[in-house]
């Protein structure tokens, strides 16, 4: 037997609101049933209709309803908390209970179902039941002066939702309030008030649907309530300007409410309002353009006596300049509140304390780099309170040039030239090298990686000319340096009994001497001879090299020439083949300041 659907409420527990569904909600077709609905007992008067109620069901949190299939038939069924968007009558559907009563114990909104069938087939009804929580109502009484006490309601939606409240003084007067009076602040005089009386406070729903339990609070009117004040200790505007967040200390089971105002301004209540005695509250939605002040004060008929020491926001501004930064801040108003002091950082630095109100500027001129992001704040030191300002981050800026590259060297490496330096002192950021080529003009070097030292260049025949190399940086301040001085590969050449080679420095500081070396086919150097500054020699004037190479195999047995013969005869062999050869030579620069040797080209 196919069962249908009787009766819907979809509810979302607390805060959510259900209806039936109706139009392309309700999926097939079926009769409509008549329901039953009792609140409280099976003998109250009922709730009758017949499909889908227009109206939804309210009753208090703990009721029963008691329901009934006023329709005729059998296979009756119900769900008390059905929470399905649609009716899908094509398919059968199973009731959760049979039980005809249901006790709700939990405020919120619910869907019930009834469901059965008949002769005629099935058919259904749909009503919303509201459940409405019954708090004990939030309210506060103080007594400030003699013989009246002051009582808040304030706006409460989870503890005060009533839509009247019931006012009983303690002296035989009643008195009504109104939900949409809230938040309250009443000030009842009594004329012989004696020891003390209980004033207490009911809330009920429109239409006596239910109501709260009778809170009472006892107070003597004739005792005044010295209640301590809050006590702000710390105010803190975030790097937006737009949120303040403030700590405080409020009297113990005393609600706080957070006031704030412009500077000049009157202040008004931000609607926070807090229970805790020890918090931290933000506040929102501030104009990053002004100014504000705060205030904590306790909620109650003596609020006004019991306020915190003010405290104001501190937004400030910084400027990134060559090699400083510029911090300004507005002035802490001038109010009855003791100022302090001003106390600047900068996240590593903190710099000498302001006592002077009036000042509102410090230059930081301490060693800021290039590339490095400075948080600055200001922090203001009024009645034993700090003020901490938003936090502002900048970079220096410079429009300076680095230093050049002062130390680089050129040398070679098989057919490439490779290039050293040492980075100047800072961050770098990158570099540029420029190339030319046998004295003409300097260009930049294209490449797709990244340039570091030794960097290699091998876009180049060094057996057929010297190439000269400039290398400069973009420093951390994002401005370039001026080119280094050239540093060139040597040439070496012979052109008949003559070696000679190109003059052009391989350092960028002064050079000292060459060397004339000579190698085996394994790269070992044999012989050296020093020439000091000279780019030339005669093949003759290297004979002794040659007397001192007879002892690995140069005997005049092997050849029957004067030492002399054999020298000049081995240097025309080794410049009339380049590989493989029994010696080669090599032309060694050295820096004026170093020992170091650099090598270069061999022939």
């Amino acid at each position: 037997m196919r069962i249908r659907i009787l009766l819907l409420l979809l509810g979302i527990v607390w805060e959510g609101w259900a209806q039936c569904p109706v139009g392309d909600k309700v999926l097939g077709t079926q009769q409509t049933g008549k329901i039953s609905i009792r609140v409280g007992s099976r003998t109250a008067t009922p709730v009758e209709f017949t499909g889908t109620s227009k109206q939804p069901l309210k009753i208090c949190k703990g009721q029963t309803l008691y329901v009934e299939d006023l329709t005729g038939g059998d296979n009756t069924g119900f769900w008390y908390e059905y929470q399905n968007a649609t009716i899908d009558f094509n398919n059968d559907l199973k009731p959760e209970s049979i039980q005809t009563s249901k006790t709700y114990d939990k405020a919120g909104t619910y869907g019930l179902i009834m469901v059965g069938s008949s002769l005629n087939g099935g058919h259904y009804a749909c009503q919303t039941v509201q459940v409405l929580g019954n708090p004990d109502p939030n309210f506060e009484v103080d007594a400030c002066e003699i013989e009246q006490v002051t009582l808040v309601i304030p706006k409460d939606s989870s503890r005060n939702p009533y839509d009247e409240f019931t006012v009983e003084w303690g002296d035989g007067n009643t008195e009504k309030v109104l939900k949409k009076d809230l938040p309250l602040t009443k000030v009842h005089i009594y004329k012989n008030a004696g020891t003390g009386v209980a004033i207490s406070v009911q809330g009920t729903y429109e239409g006596n649907i239910c109501s709260s339990s009778k809170v009472s609070k006892f107070i003597d009117p004739g005792k005044l309530n010295q209640s301590p004040k809050p006590i702000v200790t710390l105010l803190e505007l975030s790097a937006t300007k737009t949120v303040a967040t403030i700590q405080f200390a409020g009297p113990v089971s005393t609600t706080q409410e957070i006031f704030q105002k412009e500077v000049g301004g009157t202040y008004v209540s931000t609607g926070i309002q807090i229970q805790n005695n020890l918090t931290s509250e933000r506040i929102t939605n501030l104009n990053p353009t002004k100014q504000y002040c705060f205030q904590v004060r306790s909620v109650g008929g003596c609020a006004s006596s019991s306020g915190s020491d003010e405290i104001c926001t501190l937004p400030i501004t910084v400027v990134a300049k060559a090699k400083q930064m510029e911090v300004n801040w507005t002035a802490y108003p001038q109010a009855t509140a003791t100022f302090e002091s001003y106390t600047v950082s900068n996240g590593t630095t903190t710099f000498p304390v302001i006592t002077d109100r009036n000042q509102t500027q410090l230059i930081d001129q301490s060693e800021l780099e290039c590339g490095t992001s400075y948080c600055y704040r200001v922090t203001a030191r009024v009645n034993n309170i700090n003020s901490i300002s938003n936090e502002v981050c900048e970079e220096i800026e410079s429009t300076v040039k680095p230093d050049p590259i002062t130390q680089a060297y050129a040398t070679l490496a098989g057919n490439a030239a490779v290039l050293n330096w040492e980075s100047p002192g800072g961050k770098v950021l990158d570099y540029e090298i420029l190339r030319a080529e046998a004295g003409s003009k300097f260009e930049k070097i294209e490449t797709d990686t990244t340039i570091v030292s030794p960097y290699k260049d091998k876009q180049i025949n060094p057996s057929q000319r010297s190439y000269c190399y400039q290398i400069s940086y973009e420093s951390a301040c994002k401005t370039w340096s001026n080119p280094s001085s050239p540093v060139c590969t040597i040439y070496l050449s012979q052109k008949g009994g003559e070696l000679s080679w190109t003059s052009n420095n391989p350092f960028t500081e002064d050079l000292g001497e060459y060397t004339v070396q000579a190698l085996d086919a394994q790269g070992n150097v044999v012989a050296s001879i020093n020439v000091a500054k000279a780019t030339k020699i005669s093949v003759s004037s290297l004979s002794f090299l040659f007397h001192r190479t007879t002892n690995i195999g140069f005997s005049p047995l092997q050849h029957p020439v004067t030492p002399a013969g054999l020298i000049q005869s081995r240097f025309r062999s080794f410049f009339r083949f380049m590989y493989p050869m029994p010696l080669r030579p090599m032309v060694i620069p050295r820096m004026m300041s170093s020992c170091r040797r650099y090598y270069t080209s061999t022939l």
